[in-house]
């Protein structure tokens, strides 16, 4: 009985603690406006392409779900989706053929306390062979991109080059699990050669991606951590002693090392000369290439409230309602038919 109260006591210390490490590292982004531009000047002949993105914000992405709900209710038709981090686990999820109350019932059923394998990890507290192998290949099986029935692109981090790494092909459930390998909390996923962390890091909005991959009409459904969520104050000196190291030992982290080389300081440390480099974690992003932007969520759910799914479901489907006749409009305006003949 000792043994058991004295290993329920370390993971809730594990826990604060890696709580503390996602305060550090996940996306903080203010808002893009509606462009003025709103011309109907597209590629296609026919349809404009539709492209959707979903960004990273750990248990704030179950908003995405109540996105997802009202454009499928509306017709609107997704020809492609982005996602990165908890956005490629929901974004994974519905293109490989899952329909939003089957994702409603696998997220009331997800428990923190399922990803713990206290296996000594030596590049991240927790292994993330639990994530990918009694979650995600439970769920998903052994799905491949390329033979899903949406286009799907999954976006992480190459932590030795410095650079994004895109999945549009390949093991589902290994692009999911790399995307939303968050640094010193997940082991990096080894994958192509590539040493991949959290999606997020360099990039939290990828319009780039959408344009080239020929996206007409491009909705955000963003849910990274807002500016109103203050840092704990034991994230903010994790945060500014790191950066210090960081500044100390530039020269020592620029050096591009092997897998076998890293451990957990070692992997921290090079994701934030990553984030300093980049100018911040994600970055910045053209705001007038994004047609509609969806905020669901100020304070409401934090990180690590994955409790709350029916709340952020209904969160994310009032936010989308608020806009989805313009929505219509612009996606159905240029033949002049309705979103149902479309779809």
């Amino acid at each position: 009985m000792r043994n058991v109260f004295s290993f329920s006591i370390l993971k809730i210390y594990l826990l604060t603690f890696i709580f503390s490490i996602l305060e550090v590292f996940l996306p903080q982004l203010t808002s893009a406006d509606f462009p003025k531009n709103t011309k109907n000047q597209y590629k296609n002949n026919e349809f404009p392409k539709v492209a959707l993105i979903l960004t990273g914000g750990a248990a704030r992405g179950l908003c995405h779900i109540g996105v997802i709900k009202v454009l499928e209710e509306n017709n609107v038709p997704i020809d492609m989706i982005i996602g990165i981090s908890m956005g490629s686990i929901v974004g994974g999820y519905y293109a490989y053929g899952y329909n939003v109350e089957h994702m409603l019932e696998k997220a009331r059923q997800f428990s923190l306390l399922s990803l713990m394998d206290l296996n000594h990890p030596s590049r991240g507290f927790l292994s993330g062979e639990k994530l990918q192998h009694n979650i995600f290949e439970r769920d998903v099986d052994y799905a491949r991109i390329e033979e899903l029935d949406k286009s799907l692109y999954i976006l992480s981090t190459d932590l030795i080059t410095g650079s994004v790494y895109i999945f549009d092909h390949g093991p589902l459930s290994v692009a999911m699990r790399a995307s939303s390998a968050i640094p010193g909390v997940f082991d990096p996923v080894v994958y192509d050669g590539k040493i991949l962390v959290d999606g997020g890091i360099l990039t939290s909005v990828p319009v780039f991606l959408a344009k080239d991959k020929g996206a007409d009409i491009i909705i955000v459904s963003n849910v990274s951590v807002s500016r109103t969520i203050q840092r704990s104050k034991m994230a903010n000196r994790l945060y500014q002693f790191a950066l210090e190291y960081v500044e100390r030992n530039r020269k020592k982290l620029e050096e591009k090392t092997r897998m076998k080389e890293q451990n957990i300081l070692k992997v921290i440390f090079r994701t934030l000369l990553l984030i300093e480099n980049n100018q911040g974690i994600g970055g910045g992003y053209d705001e007038s290439l994004v047609d509609f932007t969806i905020e669901p969520i100020g304070n409401e759910i934090k990180p690590f409230d994955f409790y709350k799914v029916d709340e952020g479901y209904k969160l994310g489907r009032e936010a989308t309602e608020e806009i989805i006749d313009r929505i219509k409009e612009r996606v159905c305006c240029r033949t002049e038919i309705s979103c149902t003949e479309r779809h």
